[in-house]
């Protein structure tokens, strides 16, 4: 595989990961005020499977897509490192104020009356983008300055399980395993990819493939059949046995279930291209697709559906519809270089002469 080239296969996962997101998303906000109040999304077992891998997954993408970043690029240490957090942190800041001023005017009660809220507001709402660059940061820091230190990412995981579940670190502790074990096995994953179904591997990942399914079988009825299912990391489990019981099956359960819906996903595109393509093509989009369907599941679904009945159809029309009004949107307005570069994660944009923002062709 041209690891110059961009891997169509982790755009695969990433448009299959982000549908995922917005399909649990629907089941939550998009079947009726009543059905959202009852928490009875909770017991839907299409929502307790997608929540069982789906962020596991994009995380694990994210850090296999790091990998193959940092391997293309003649930058130093140092910048690598600077440029991976400033092209997180403004989007991170510019939808926080964004959000801040939307509050203002259309929910007083939730607008951020001082810098300590405003910081939470950035960093709650948009949790997933402040874990990737928590991720993103610690594990150069380790693979740079450290030399992957096996001590060093042991030190980190237990720092972050001592910390209090405060606002979304309760959320972001177990992404930073997925994300740095990703990172370390990307080299072989990256080639399995490129690999592909071939002979020589064939038995290999049919019985990974076993292995994993007997395993996610076995952990799934345990993990989400008990109140451990909605707490993020094992800080809120007063049983210090249940605690490691609770965090070693949260992460076999991601795993495994990643590496069962990567396969299976990988398999049906080999055979279907359009849909392979499709997902390809949203995968490219999926920081768009995240944020955005944040505000149209909230301030635009839920109150269009709040009288509604619980129906499976109407919940996957949904997805399908906000998936791809999602898209539309962000493809439009990335084309605006000053909003793409602010709330897209773009690059930095040149102030010409007609003082009309362009893209630096050069990048930043």
């Amino acid at each position: 595989m041209d690891i110059k080239k961009r891997i169509p296969e982790l755009d695969i996962l990433r448009g299959f990961g982000i549908f995922l997101a917005v399909l649990g998303h629907c089941i939550t906000y998009g079947n009726g005020a009543a059905y959202k109040a009852s928490l009875a999304w909770q017991s839907s077992f299409v929502y307790r499977v997608i929540y069982s891998f789906h962020m596991p997954l994009l995380t694990i993408v994210s850090a296999l897509a790091l990998y193959c970043s940092i391997q293309k690029s003649a930058q130093r240490r140092a910048e690598t490192l600077i440029k991976k957090v400033y092209r997180l942190t403004i989007p991170i800041l510019s939808w926080g104020l964004f959000s801040a001023v939307f509050y203002y005017f259309f929910a007083p009660d939730r607008f951020p009356r001082s810098a300590n809220q405003f910081f939470w507001t950035c960093a709650d709402a948009y949790w997933y983008l402040t874990a990737i660059l928590i991720c993103t940061s610690l594990t150069l820091i380790i693979h740079y300055w450290l030399h992957d230190s096996p001590l060093a990412f042991a030190a980190i995981v237990i720092l972050f399980f001592v910390l209090p579940d405060t606002h979304s670190l309760a959320a972001q502790k177990t992404m930073f395993i997925y994300y740095y074990l990703a990172f370390s096995c990307a080299e072989k994953i990256v080639q399995a990819l490129a690999d592909g179904l071939e002979d020589k591997h064939c038995r290999l990942y049919i019985g990974l493939f076993l292995v994993s399914l007997v395993l996610f079988i076995a952990i799934f009825p345990w993990f989400t059949g008990n109140k451990t299912f909605h707490v993020f990391s094992f800080y809120g489990i007063d049983d210090p046995t249940g605690r490691v019981i609770h965090v070693i099956t949260r992460v076999a359960l991601g795993i495994t279930g990643s590496f069962l819906a990567s396969v299976i996903i990988l398999a049906i595109v080999t055979k279907a291209e359009p849909i392979g393509k499709l997902l390809e093509t949203i995968g490219k989009e999926s920081f768009g697709i995240y944020v955005l369907s944040s505000w149209v599941l909230e301030w635009g679904l839920q109150r269009i559906t709040r009288d509604i009945k619980p129906s499976s159809v109407m919940t996957l029309v949904e997805s399908l519809l906000i998936t791809g009004l999602c898209y539309l949107v962000t493809i439009v307005v990335r084309k605006i270089s000053i909003i793409d570069y602010l709330f897209f994660g773009g690059k930095s944009p040149d102030w010409n002469k007609s003082g009309i923002f362009i893209s630096n062709k050069k990048g930043n």
